[in-house]
């Protein structure tokens, strides 16, 4: 796909979070507020692993599947089978195909992004789901706040306007509540920038279901429409099951989960390549 081919779709979905804006601080807030709601005992363990996952050295790794119940990582292979790892690196016996996974479902936690790293750990350590979802909803507080700044992307903003105008529809699908999720976007300059927004979404396991949603609202077949997102399982792989062209917003270097039609390691990489196109049209 080429930029020209991009600014030729009908409709663009985008995720929000590492994919709109891609800041990390926050997610030490989320680390902080799960580490609080552990016994006393284990925070320090929790924070230590936390910090070592974060430099590559811990127990999680990205692009990792978590089993909550039997407390065991799964990591893939060079033959794309994912081979089990207990909390201490230990290698274990069993080995499951990537189809044999059900993310979403509560068993299978898969590690695409920043947010899930502190929730495996605090799983590990005993957090439970009340714990977690009120660590999730304080650290979007936070980032509600005055006190959490997120800089204005005039590239995207410019792209964005430029694809509307052009007669392009734009989605956002988001797993985060509407209220904060509209406050960041104010914050990034994006208010108003989306025909369609769906929040609290419930991806993985909705993810086909809204986008046939809103192909049929648009009135557009898949192969004029774009997903664009972070995570691998909820923005990309849905989306080329029905057909759908797939941008992958690639930090972790995990484009092999779900193999989209182009990855960037940065929204700013993707800005780049994409308005190459405006760039030559004007010169």
């Amino acid at each position: 796909m080429e930029p020209k081919d991009l600014w030729e779709k009908k409709l663009l979905v985008f995720d929000l979070d590492g994919t709109l804006y891609q800041d990390r601080s926050h997610f030490a807030v989320y680390a902080r507020e799960i580490a609080r709601r552990l016994p006393e005992e284990k925070r320090e363990a929790y924070l230590w692993d936390y910090q070592n996952s974060l430099l590559g050295k811990g127990p999680v790794q990205f692009g990792d599947f978590y089993d909550a119940f039997l407390d065991v990582l799964f990591r893939r292979d060079e033959k794309g089978d994912y081979r089990a790892y207990s909390w201490e690196g230990e290698l274990l016996p069993q080995v499951k195909a990537p189809e044999q996974f059900r993310p979403g479902e509560g068993r299978h936690i898969f590690v695409g992004d920043d947010w899930w790293v502190p929730l495996v750990i605090g799983r590990h350590y005993g957090a439970s789901d009340s714990d977690i979802g009120q660590a999730f909803l304080l650290t979007r507080a936070f980032q509600a706040s005055p006190q959490y700044e997120l800089p204005r992307n005039e590239r995207l903003v410019e792209f964005l306007r430029s694809f509307r105008q052009g007669g392009g529809y734009l989605a956002l699908m988001t797993n985060s509540p509407q209220p904060d999720s509209e406050i960041i976007l104010e914050k990034l300059g994006l208010r108003g920038a989306f025909d369609k927004a769906i929040f609290a979404a419930g991806k993985p396991l909705l993810t086909r279901a809204h986008l046939q949603s809103l192909l049929q609202q648009f009135r557009v077949s898949p192969g004029d429409a774009v997903s664009i997102g972070d995570n691998p399982l909820n923005d990309i792989l849905p989306a080329r099951i029905l057909g759908l062209r797939t941008v992958f917003i690639d930090p972790y270097q995990l484009a092999h989960e779900a193999d989209p039609d182009l990855s960037f390691p940065h929204l700013d990489d993707f800005l780049e390549w994409v308005m190459s196109e405006k760039t030559a049209a004007r010169s």
